[in-house]
């Protein structure tokens, strides 16, 4: 599928290692926004970041004030608040016959201690 200058883009979970890189890879040619769920001060002060945490905040509101074409989820968490978050994107992608959604699978996939605390900083194993 090949995106459309006019296109939106919002990576959820753009402070990550993946998002972070297809966020600076993407910047340069599209309008593109990202979320972060860290407290380091550098995303707070990008006025294309916001704050989101998968497992306090509800994604829709953010959806419909940024209106992304394209939805990049590069997230992490439990399983069940990621399952909700999605829900809820699919429902706005539905919603909106122009938006897409890409799904990159979660970093359980690449770690080697899924069985350990994970954090955006950490680098994949």
């Amino acid at each position: 599928m090949k995106l459309k200058e006019k296109d939106i883009i919002l990576i959820i979970g753009a402070s990550g290692y993946i998002g972070n890189i297809l966020y600076k890879e993407l910047l340069p040619y599209y309008q593109v926004y990202g979320t972060y769920c860290t407290q380091d001060a550098s995303f707070g002060k990008n006025q294309v970041f916001s704050k989101y945490d998968i497992n306090t905040d509800d994604i829709s509101p953010l959806l419909e004030k940024i209106q992304p074409t394209v939805i990049i989820s590069a997230t992490r968490g439990d399983f069940k608040q990621q399952f909700h978050a999605h829900k809820a994107i699919a429902k706005y992608v539905k919603s909106n016959h122009n938006a897409r959604l890409f799904y990159l699978s979660s970093a359980s996939v690449f770690d080697g201690a899924a069985e350990l605390p994970a954090y955006e900083e950490d680098r994949p194993m």
